[in-house]
């Protein structure tokens, strides 16, 4: 059964995580015209390698729905997770996709939370960016910055995995979300 525009709107408009920094660091503009309609739009752009790329988060996500949705990039506008694709093949509920999004939002929450801990209070930077920053930060810290720092380092390692798992193509792990209506903790 192909995935319907409710199922759409349940699971993407409530997620955000391909726009808010989380899956990815940036997206490339596929045309010249696509850059000068972002950049008129207030989105800085980074022409670099001969391409045009915006750094994610998205300034046009508002909560967890695009700003811009019926003249989002072509890029955007291709996107589909893995997690879609796989309810789109009927291996995985609604209601387990929607689970897997709550688990994997939380995640990234207390991930921002320990990175604020940390000394990186960066919101408008990648997720990944801003993991990159803190690893390579001093190593001349007292207990409690190492205590949290630990904390830190399982916490990105546990996001990884269910990204990786539920969301990025070419994954072949399996979780509690193959079972049809199992929220996954």
């Amino acid at each position: 059964m192909p995935v319907t525009d409710a199922i759409i709107d349940r699971l993407c408009t409530a997620c955000g995580l391909c726009c808010n920094g989380v899956l990815f660091t940036s997206v490339v503009c596929s045309t010249a015209a696509e850059a000068r309609r972002m950049e008129a739009l207030g989105q800085p752009l980074d022409r670099s390698g001969g391409l045009c790329s915006f750094t994610q988060p998205c300034r046009q996500l508002r909560d967890t729905r695009c700003g811009i949705y019926a003249d989002r990039p072509t890029r955007c506008r291709r996107f589909e997770c893995e997690l879609l694709k796989r309810v789109d093949r009927g291996e995985v509920s609604a209601t387990a996709a929607a689970g897997c999004i709550d688990s994997v939002r939380l995640r990234s929450e207390i991930v921002r939370s320990l990175l604020r801990g940390l000394g990186d209070e960066d919101e408008s930077r990648p997720l990944a960016t801003r993991c990159d920053r803190v690893m390579e930060l001093p190593v001349e810290k007292d207990e409690e910055w190492w205590d949290t720092y630990a904390t830190f380092l399982l916490e990105v390692r546990a996001l990884q995995s269910l990204l990786k798992a539920h969301f990025y193509e070419a994954t072949v792990a399996t979780l509690a979300v193959d079972k049809p209506d199992t929220p996954v903790a």
